[in-house]
């Protein structure tokens, strides 16, 4: 594994839910990674961290797009000790997340700080973020790509386990639907 590989890894965390409609109970995972971004308002080198993921998991979204009632969230990290315990974000219901007003875009955020002392992560400098104008731009048909997340038949029992896969961007990349 590529040093790049090793490193990005570390800035995915995963996410539980336990979601209800009507009577049902739904246990439901996911993935989300942290960024960093710079407030220009503030010191050059100050960050603000932010845990992004999607909008229809931090909403728990059931089959029909609708909103689930979020009855606890808790999130996993790697400690640096080696072990991956799931910790609580809210045991009593969903946490404030950060949704955008555009109901097309699929992504929540919250900002947190977990202790670089106890957690081994890693936040992804915003700057590093494709916007749409370098995906129009720069990413084409047959490039290599690599993405990171959440391989749910091998969570890991001990650590967690995020996967990185390496693909060929697809002429649909720079299609609107």
């Amino acid at each position: 594994m590529f040093p790049f590989e090793k490193e990005i890894r570390k800035s995915v965390a995963f996410i539980h839910l336990i979601c209800q409609k009507g009577q049902d109970m739904f246990d439901v995972k996911g993935t989300g990674f942290f960024v960093s971004y710079h407030d220009e308002r503030f010191a050059e080198g100050s960050r603000f961290i932010y845990f992004i993921t999607n909008r229809h998991v931090a909403e728990c979204w059931d089959n029909d797009d609708k909103p689930m009632d979020v009855k606890s969230a808790s999130v996993r990290f790697n400690h640096v000790d080696g072990s991956s315990p799931e910790e609580s974000l809210n045991s009593a219901g969903n946490v404030d997340w950060f949704i955008p007003t555009d109901e097309s875009v699929d992504l929540a955020l919250l900002p947190l700080l977990p202790d670089r002392k106890q957690i081994d992560y890693r936040a992804i400098p915003f700057e590093m973020l494709a916007t749409e104008d370098i995906v129009n731009r720069d990413i084409f048909e047959g490039q290599k790509i690599m993405f990171t997340g959440f391989f749910y038949q091998f969570a890991g029992e001990k650590k967690m386990q995020p996967i990185v896969r390496e693909g060929s961007a697809d002429a649909r990349l720079n299609q609107r639907y």
